[in-house]
């Protein structure tokens, strides 16, 4: 059987210049291999939260930052 994983990818988007960036695919730290999804990033771009259900939570689906 072969294991889901859902990944998280990042890009920039600059609307007032109809410009967006490359599609980055975040790094280890945040792609765990287990599900990591549904993530917001602070208003001003320098934090991301996303949802979780790494083994090392606290359990079912966490909030990591």
């Amino acid at each position: 059987m072969r294991k889901s994983v859902v990944l998280i990818f990042a890009m920039t988007l600059m609307l007032n210049l109809g410009f967006s960036s490359k599609v980055v695919k975040m790094q280890a730290d945040i792609n765990t291999g287990h599900l990591d999804f549904a993530p917001v990033p602070s208003p001003d771009g320098a934090v991301l939260y996303f949802t979780s259900m790494r083994p090392d939570g606290k359990g079912g689906q966490d909030i990591w930052v």
